[in-house]
């Protein structure tokens, strides 16, 4: 499907949300679900109402997450077009949905493109309906959804109407479609239909698509269980009548495929054996000799042989792809060697660029290992390469139009920093009647001045009920109060026995472009942790103590190399005096690195700074 021209004011990816009124969501079966129950992130085709794809949408959690927290889990869902650019991220945290709970009640944030809030789904409360309002960037309410009292019905579809603030007047809806009784009982993956109107601004109509996949985890993840509740009898009968059904409508289009298929080939043959192969042999026998015309007449014509010519010469074309890959290759590095002989070669080189509006202007030359670099995507290709000809091949040097490392916009301050003070700040109202409240603190360099300010995002719920592995939004702005980092904290388990479901903190700078990750791993008595760049890969390792809890002195957490052969830095958690640490739950911290470590990597260590104190310094009241 073509993509559809960019529209002034409308986020990148969402402009063919403004030709539109209606949307159909398909959530994929998992058959590994359906075997071992064991519950998979979901996975969903976003398409027009043609059928023709135009988003999927994925899940990102945890095993643990999902299977104990069920539709009540918190989860980061990823929204990519049809070239697997990601246009749209949706961010649910770890909140009730009961109606006991009014003040800790679901919320959906929306961003498009990622780290950019374009509006909410709130749910509101009610003692028996379900609502939920929708809101844009500033809050603002919009418009409302009001499900039925009993979301759960039998052979026919639930609709959530969309209507105006004051409830009057309906202008769409999200609707749950019955999609069998077979795939109902038997799976969770759900049908969706979304409508609203044409002229509805694209941000409200995105907001209103992550309602449906929040109406979704939250009254139809378990729609097993509510299926379970039927009489077998109904479920046989139904059954029996839909696979009946099916049955026929399968064998008929079997059949019609099959007729039509033969008919191709009757076509096909029909037009060689009674049109070319004459008019072939009529021209041989014109132009050459009558032996030459009986020569034509063996030519075979069955549907066998022309299937085997294409895989013969399909086979050919790949064959010879790779010497010609090759060729071009070798060619490509003689022109690299030429240019690296002078500097004004590299300056020539250069100003071609600027004539042809390149947006790469250097060179870069690599001794060890090819890199190729498509100059649209940035997707290395040398993997690729080496797959296709199916060797490694030995390149001396190659140009590789790559960019200059950027440092993130706001972490400037971290370029010339070595060393950070942290220091958690103190809430009088916390200390006086105990109820936990959002962390804030001040990040500080080696010479006392505040350069960021860090604070918590989490419902109350979540704070009372999780306590120290509470999922959170950490927010990290500059003097200026702009935000520059953004800590992505999911809710997961911490303890040795279950290590596939260990901590994970994900760093962002700026907001919605992942600059590394926290990784825990597992061991039975050292807490131990992993810092990761943004493509996942090991950078550094930090080991901890044995024992948490040393009074009158420093607990020191060394960053080390990958092989913890030696220590490249220190995150310290400073003792901050008898009575702080008696009464309160205020921690002060001091974190060391090299002076030449790269930005991204600093701030991934400030990131690993906060889940540590999360995780072993946050509940030293109670002990």
């Amino acid at each position: 499907m073509p993509a559809p021209p960019m529209i002034p004011g409308c986020p990148p990816g969402l402009e063919y949300l403004s030709q539109i009124d209606q949307l159909l969501i398909h959530q994929g079966v998992n058959l590994v679900e359906v075997i071992t129950c064991c519950v998979a992130n979901s996975m969903f085709e976003i398409k027009n109402s043609m059928g023709q794809k135009v988003y999927s949408a994925t899940e990102e959690n945890d095993c643990c997450n999902r299977n104990c927290c069920g539709g009540d889990r918190c989860f980061i869902m990823t929204i990519a077009d049809n070239t697997g650019c990601e246009v749209m991220k949706l961010i649910r945290p770890c909140r009730c949905s009961l109606c006991c709970c009014p003040c800790c009640l679901q919320k959906l944030e929306v961003q498009a493109p990622p780290g950019v809030t374009i509006g909410y789904v709130k749910q509101e409360w009610h003692i028996c309906l379900p609502k939920f309002t929708m809101q844009n960037e500033r809050e603002e309410n919009l418009l409302k959804i009001c499900g039925p009292c009993v979301p759960c019905r039998c052979c026919t579809d639930i609709n959530f109407e969309l209507m105006t603030l004051d409830e009057t007047s309906t202008i769409g809806h999200v609707s749950k479609q019955w999609t069998g009784i077979v795939k109902e009982a038997l799976t969770d993956a759900d049908n969706f239909c979304v409508r609203f109107p044409m002229d509805l601004d694209v941000k409200v109509k995105a907001v209103v698509i992550a309602a449906c996949f929040l109406i979704d985890f939250m009254f139809f993840e378990n729609s097993l269980k509510n299926i379970s509740q039927l009489s077998v009898d109904s479920i046989e009968a139904t059954w029996l009548q839909e696979l009946r059904a099916s049955q026929k409508c399968l064998t008929s289009s079997c059949s019609k495929q099959e007729q039509a298929l033969q008919a191709s080939y009757h076509v096909a043959h029909r037009i060689a054996e009674d049109l070319i192969l004459p008019a072939a042999i009529d021209m041989a026998r014109e132009v050459l000799d009558q032996s030459s015309a009986d020569k034509l007449k063996t030519i075979p014509l069955s549907n066998d042989t022309i299937r085997r010519t294409i895989q013969e010469m399909e086979a050919l074309a790949a064959k010879d792809m790779v010497p010609m890959l090759h060729k071009t290759l070798k060619d490509a590095v003689k022109v690299v060697n030429y240019i690296k002989r002078s500097a004004k070669y590299g300056r020539c080189f250069q100003k071609l660029c600027i004539d042809l509006g390149s947006e790469h202007r250097g060179r870069s030359l690599r001794t060890t290992q090819h890199i190729c670099w498509h100059p649209v995507a940035r997707l290395p290709l040398s993997h690729t390469i080496r797959s296709l000809s199916g060797s490694n091949m030995a390149i001396q040097a190659a140009w590789t139009p790559t960019q200059p490392t950027s440092c993130p916009p706001g972490l400037e301050c971290l370029i010339q920093a070595d060393r950070l003070l942290i220091h958690q700040q103190h809430e009088f109202l916390e200390a006086i009647t105990g109820f936990e409240t959002n962390n804030s603190y001040e990040i500080k360099n080696n010479l006392g001045q505040n350069i960021y300010f860090a604070g918590e995002q989490s419902d109350c719920c979540s704070r009372y009920f999780c306590g120290s592995l509470r999922s959170f939004i950490m927010t990290i702005v500059d003097n200026a109060n702009q935000e520059v980092i953004r800590l992505l904290r999911p809710l997961r388990c911490d303890c040795c026995c279950t290590p596939c479901c260990l901590q994970k903190l994900e760093v962002q700078a700026p907001p919605g472009i992942p600059a590394g990750y926290v990784i825990q791993n597992w061991h039975p008595y050292l807490p131990k942790f992993t810092i990761q760049n943004e493509r996942g890969q090991n950078i550094l390792k930090i080991s901890g103590p044995c024992i948490l809890c040393r009074c009158c002195s420093n607990i020191d957490f060394e960053v080390k190399s990958l092989d913890e052969t030696y220590n490249v830095g220190r995150i310290s958690k400073q003792w901050s005096g008898f009575g702080n640490e008696m009464f309160t739950d205020v921690d002060n911290f001091g974190v060391q690195f090299p002076l030449d470590l790269d930005v991204k990597v600093k701030a991934v260590i400030l990131g690993a700074c906060f889940l540590i104190d999360f995780m072993f310094f946050e509940h030293t009241e109670n002990n």
